[in-house]
């Protein structure tokens, strides 16, 4: 039995857009309103239903493989984590980790609103 990706026709590894444009393609040359005798319009709809669930698959399985966090530009994660380690730089290590927070996570403001009620707490605490 071929994978989802096979049937397609691309690479096990291929992301949305490249699956995307495989699964458009093979509706393409297989869709049954593109027969005119009912024998092919019926092998075209089987055809067709064989790619729907392979690109349904793929698609899941290549979605699975995006959910894990998002990669930062290596230059970009070389700066933050030089700042992280400065020892001169009062608070930019905890600064620059609210960025990363920021940049990494999907529920980041409600880190961030919990951390300047806090700060707020503090400096009224101290005033």
């Amino acid at each position: 039995m071929q994978s989802a990706f096979e049937l397609l026709g691309i690479k096990p590894d291929a992301d949305e857009a490249v699956i995307r444009a495989a699964y458009h393609q093979m509706v393409k040359t297989c869709h049954p309103d593109s027969f005119m005798d009912s024998e092919s319009q019926k092998a075209g709809q089987q055809k067709l239903i064989g790619i729907n669930l392979a690109y349904e698959q793929a698609m899941k399985i290549a979605g699975s493989r995006q959910s894990a966090a998002p990669t930062l530009p290596l230059e970009q994660a070389k700066g933050w984590a030089r700042k992280l380690m400065d020892p001169a730089c009062c608070c930019g290590g905890f600064l620059v980790a609210c960025q990363l927070i920021t940049t990494m996570l999907p529920h980041a403001d409600s880190i961030l609103a919990h951390r300047d009620a806090k700060k707020s707490s503090n400096h009224k605490q101290n005033g």
